[in-house]
């Protein structure tokens, strides 16, 4: 069995290959790590699920607390009226800002 002869240039073509690998390599590591570190939560549409969030996110926010004020009147009550759009447009609000952060 023969050996194929080398070319002269074999030490740069085997340096180029393994630094593009572990270039690659590195990158779809830093890829991966910044996709999970950058996921956004979709923002939950239900007042019960919305406040938990809220105190997850700032639980010593004066923001969350009067807002979770607010929401309490609505809260575990069947006789509660039904909840205003411009309380939980305001919720949903604080949850993107709290959640940028």
């Amino acid at each position: 069995m023969e050996l194929l002869p080398l070319p002269p240039f074999h030490h740069i073509l085997m340096a180029m290959i393994s630094v593009s690998l572990l270039l690659g390599i590195i990158l779809l590591v830093a890829g991966f790590l910044r996709k999970r570190r950058g996921r956004v939560k979709k923002i939950p549409s239900d007042i019960y699920e919305i406040s938990i969030e809220l105190q997850r996110l700032a639980p010593n926010n004066p923001q969350v607390q009067e807002l979770l004020k607010e929401l309490s009147n609505y809260k575990y009550n069947p006789t509660a009226p039904e909840i205003p759009k411009e309380l939980m447009k305001k919720a949903k609000q604080l949850f993107k800002k709290l959640a940028k952060e």
